[in-house]
């Protein structure tokens, strides 16, 4: 499955049951807007036809996020800082990669033979 957030990515499901290329968009307990979004989602649900047991269920779970709350914390949703672009962030092919590798190999078996020229040879006694 895969989580509208990057870090929680490692949220995954072990039985199988969501395909591994399905969105999937988790509200927490702890976020402010999370009661009344799943109550939203309910009640958009129910228009359209939605089982009334998963419209209670989804209630139920938007109670206990309140209660949760009340007995915690709430914050505003928000991502977690990223830290600063750095040149490992930007893809790069393995042809791409084998190129480069290439021309560094090139790049020091020159700067070795430059440097073993200026170096005077022992004479042999």
């Amino acid at each position: 499955m895969i989580h509208a957030r990057e870090d929680y990515n490692r949220i995954q499901d072990p039985a199988g049951k969501i395909p591994i290329d399905e969105p999937v968009f988790l509200i927490r307990g702890q976020d402010t807007v999370g009661p009344e979004a799943v109550e939203a989602w309910a009640e958009l649900a129910e228009k359209l036809g939605a089982g009334s047991d998963i419209i209670l269920k989804a209630r139920e779970h938007a109670e206990a996020m309140r209660t949760w709350q009340w007995c915690h914390s709430k914050k505003t949703p928000d991502l977690p800082q990223r830290p600063p672009f750095t040149i490992f962030d930007i893809p790069v092919s393995p042809v791409a990669m084998e190129a480069v590798v290439h021309v560094l190999v090139d790049l020091m078996a020159e700067l070795t033979r430059k440097i073993t020229q200026g170096i005077p040879q022992r004479r042999k006694k």
